[in-house]
């Protein structure tokens, strides 16, 4: 079973992820596929959890730094502050939507602070039909928000 796991950089909560991929793992639906983007935070704890549990994971980092294409508008490529090089703000955008497209049996999002990027990716898989649970949490919130189905993981 391939899951798809999208989440905000400034993700905390590794107990909800571990827990979430244990359970998962316990279910016996695999082999697994754990897909993400390489980002650090939610990305990055899911596929450390996943390894541990034995699953295939599988990266798919954006090209930040690649050039733009035919959609992108002239002129918007950025700089960091104090940078040279410029960045495609695009990127991260399309490469969900590469990962979505890849196709998996389940979407596990982990959003704190209204994460535009993980956002973004959960509603692309929700409109893909995949099936998606969304984790909130903001900057003050402890626990996070769970939704009303996770229970059955």
């Amino acid at each position: 079973m391939r899951i798809l796991i999208t989440g905000s950089r400034r993700w905390t909560d590794d107990d909800l992820i571990r827990t979430l991929l244990e359970r998962l793992h316990r279910v016996g639906l695999g082999p697994y596929t754990l897909v993400h983007g390489g980002a650090k935070g939610a990305d990055r704890t899911a596929a450390e959890i996943a390894s541990g549990l034995g699953w295939k994971v599988e990266a798919h980092p954006a090209d930040w730094l690649g050039p733009c294409v035919v959609s992108c508008t002239p002129g918007h490529r950025k700089k960091h502050p104090g940078q040279t090089v410029s960045y495609c703000p695009n990127a991260g955008l399309r490469r969900n939507e590469e990962m979505v497209a890849l196709g998996a049996g389940l979407c596990l999002a982990f959003i704190k602070d209204r994460s535009s990027g993980a956002t973004h990716c959960a509603e692309a898989a929700k409109k893909a039909g995949i099936t998606t649970l969304v984790f909130t949490a903001n900057s003050r919130d402890d626990p996070p928000k769970k939704p009303r189905s996770w229970k059955g993981l």
